[in-house]
Parts: structure tokens; sequence; C-alpha cells
């Protein structure tokens, strides 16, 4: 009897470490999983902000001479920082390793986070 005791105890514990072994490996692939969540949602965060922006300024653009909106650029996104830059006719967005560059029409001015005041000035996008 001593024996079959001693065989039971050897399976509890083998099918005990197993059990431990599964649990981790579980574990390691929903952290995984999870990671590449919150990096696709960051990219289509800075994907969206870009969109709205580049929508922005094609209708700022479209508009006649004298239209004037005032918009707000998040200082952060909801996964960490971000930067933007802007030439007469594109705009940058860097976030965690990836860049958006999208192409605007001409632009005067220099987008910021924080409050912009976009006008057309003569078919000329001005960003103040």
């Amino acid at each position: 009897m001593t024996t079959a005791k001693a065989q039971v105890a050897m399976e509890f514990i083998l099918f005990s470490i197993l059990g431990v072994f599964f649990v981790i490996v579980l574990i390691g692939v929903a952290i995984k999983l999870s990671s590449n969540a919150l990096e696709d949602q960051s990219q289509q965060e800075a994907s969206d902000l870009a969109i709205t922006l580049q929508e922005e300024l094609i209708l700022a653009s479209e508009m006649l001479p004298g239209y004037h909106r005032a918009i707000d650029i998040p200082l952060t996104l909801r996964r960490g920082g971000y930067t933007l830059t802007n030439d007469n006719h594109s705009f940058t967005i860097a976030k965690d390793g990836i860049t958006l560059s999208l192409s605007t029409p001409p632009l005067n001015g220099t987008l910021i986070k924080g409050r912009n005041i976009i006008k057309n000035r003569n078919g000329t996008v001005v960003i103040n």
C-alpha cells in the first residue's frame, strides 16, 4: 500500500509541475498579445490624429478667403508622447518608431501642440 501512496504522490507532484508550467506559458502568451494590442492602438491613435489634421487643412484650403477656425492638437496621446513637424506642403507625426507624413495644401506657419488658429488667406492656409 505504501507503493501506491508513493505513486499517487509522485503523480500529484508531476501534474502540479505540468499545471504550473502550463499557466506560465499562458501568462506569457497573454502578455505578448496584450503588448501587440497596445502597440496597434498606439499606431492607430497617431494615424487618426494625422488624418484628422490633414482633413482640417484641406478643408481650410477649400473654403473662401476669410475662413477662420481654432483647433486644439493634443499635447500627448493616450499611449504617450509624439512629435509634430510641418513644412510648406506636408506635416509629420512621429511616435514610438512610426513616422506618418501626409501632404497638405500650401501652408504658411507652424503646427504646434495645443491651440492652433487656421485661416484661409487668398487660397493659402495660414497657421497662427
